[in-house]
């Protein structure tokens, strides 16, 4: 299945759909509330309502896509195989994984933002590599989610946010710098360099709940795991995490902001991986 084409205008295409349904009975039987949805002895297997699913290879080159699911288990873009996104404009809010395939997702462009309030933002049952595009990810457990963590940053900027620690985080083969940490939730963010160059601001999501695996943070209350790259992160370079503080000016489109300023909270000083 292919959405667009590659260097069109993403105004030229519009998708906008929604899943309501509820999931099915395929085959076995169920006592309770086992897989997913019924006892510990359940045998059932069920299909989930998705938004978009192929059961191949999913290409998105261009368009807006505004895809949304309200039911336990519906997930936004599915690939039973590789997922490639080269362009776009990409705004998902599901329950379940809002991106999700079973061999690969590949992300080489486009303005992607995930939004999962039962799961992870972005989910690959095998690898993930992202090379361009700017990608915003939230989930209620991980904004990325790499089952066999090969997880590779060669490009792009990426903001992924979740509940749990994401794993091992990107694979040491990635080429672009990264940091995780964790931070207090329903507060905003800055990272600045030496230059006194605002890198990253951020409004960070509500928590659903609160957990550790960065390596380091502001702590306090409910937190979440913050994934951060950039291209213009230097590796084994130094930066300053603010927190507590305003972010002013600028536009914010889902909590990223750009041009803006950041006053007042306290920093902590970091070493880009």
């Amino acid at each position: 299945l292919t959405i667009g084409t590659k260097g069109a205008n993403d105004n030229a295409l519009v998708i906008t759909a929604s899943t309501t349904g509820q999931k099915f009975l395929v085959t076995g039987s169920t006592s309770g509330n086992g897989r997913p949805g019924g006892g510990m002895n359940d045998n059932a297997d069920y299909a989930n309502p998705k938004v978009i699913k192929s059961d191949g290879n999913l290409t998105v080159n261009s368009g807006t896509l505004r895809l949304s699911g309200t039911t336990d288990g519906g997930e936004g873009l599915e690939s039973k195989s590789t997922l490639t996104i080269n362009g776009g404009n990409i705004e998902v809010r599901t329950v379940d994984d809002c991106l999700n395939a079973a061999t690969h997702i590949q992300i080489n462009g486009g303005n992607i933002y995930c939004k999962a309030t039962g799961n992870d933002g972005i989910d690959s049952n095998g690898t993930i590599e992202i090379t361009g595009g700017t990608v915003i990810a939230q989930g209620s457990e991980e904004g990325i989610d790499c089952d066999n963590n090969t997880f590779l940053i060669k490009g792009g900027t990426i903001i992924g946010a979740g509940s749990q620690s994401m794993g091992g985080g990107p694979s040491s083969g990635s080429t672009q710098g990264f940091i995780r940490l964790t931070a207090a939730a329903s507060t905003q963010l800055g990272i600045k360099n030496a230059a006194g160059e605002w890198i990253v601001l951020y409004q960070i999501p509500t928590a659903t709940s609160g957990t550790g695996g960065g390596q380091g943070g502001m702590g306090g209350g409910s937190s979440l795991v913050l994934l951060l790259s950039s291209p213009q992160f230097v590796r084994g370079s130094s930066y300053s995490f603010f927190s507590g503080g305003t972010i002013t000016g600028g536009t914010t489109v889902n909590g990223y902001n750009i041009g803006g300023t950041y006053s007042g909270g306290t920093s902590k000083s970091f070493t880009v991986n």
